[in-house]
């Protein structure tokens, strides 16, 4: 199957996916014999189909669509269900993604101007909201929060990098004020359809990638801006069959 996004769930040998044509995520076990094989254990079914994935905890994700169903919880003990979260101001046909801010905050983003709700994963309720980037681009975002590493950050942050480049950096205490809002120095933005970005537990590093095969990592100082100060020439590892890419990898966790 062709997988779209995989989560490691740290600490519980196991990794969940999101593949081609698949309603719900895929289960896979790692280490399995005590070897480095990873078997796929079994399936969690969903109504959203390739969905897009962010880890609430050890027990939870938060599923996406790109159509009109509601974002779900995934409780991935028991394989239940719920959706609790409304697309306020998202029309059905448009695309949002997911980000775990705490372990009782997610948000929605909408990807094609970074507009975003916050919400309480455990009622559903609003909490907040960040205004959007009328410029036309396609959005990411990412957040300091991980779920089993670093569950609880001394400081929340999030930042939207849109495909030309441009980065919106907030924090969590003060939604209607941008800590950073630069212009990063990339490679041919005109070719990129879906930019990758993650901040480091302290919120003070970003790694960007999906630009070309390398992986950059920018500081994020207090002078508004974004200073690169590390840029590594990736993986482009692709396992050829039958004329056929099977892997390729251009990302860093």
């Amino acid at each position: 199957a062709v997988i779209g996004i995989i989560l490691c769930i740290y600490g519980e040998g196991k990794v969940v996916a999101a593949e081609e044509s698949l309603p719900g995520v895929a289960v896979y076990e790692l280490n399995v014999a005590d070897s480095d094989q990873i078997l796929r254990s079994g399936t969690l079914k969903a109504p959203l189909t390739q969905p897009v994935l962010s880890l609430v905890d050890a027990t939870t994700l938060l599923l996406t669509a790109n159509r009109d169903e509601k974002p779900l919880l995934l409780d991935l003990t028991s394989g239940q269900t719920c959706a609790p979260l409304h697309r306020c101001s998202c029309t059905p046909t448009e695309d949002v993604l997911p980000a775990v801010v705490s372990p009782t905050v997610a948000l929605l983003c909408r990807r094609k101007d970074s507009e975003s709700i916050l919400y309480d994963v455990r009622s559903g309720t609003k909490v907040g909201c960040i205004i959007g980037n009328n410029k036309c681009d396609v959005w990411t975002v990412t957040t300091n929060y991980h779920a089993l590493r670093h569950p609880s950050p001394s400081l929340t942050t999030f930042a939207f990098l849109s495909a030309s480049g441009l980065l919106r950096v907030y924090d969590l205490r003060k939604l209607d004020q941008e800590i950073s809002n630069c212009q990063l120095e990339l490679p041919d933005t005109a070719k990129i359809a879906n930019p990758r970005i993650h901040l480091s537990p302290s919120g003070d590093y970003l790694s960007v990638s999906g630009y070309d095969t390398a992986v950059g990592v920018y500081h994020l100082g207090p002078s508004n801006l974004a200073t690169e100060v590390f840029r590594h020439d990736g993986h482009n590892h692709m396992e050829q069959c039958h004329g056929t890419v099977l892997t390729t990898i251009t990302d860093h966790v």
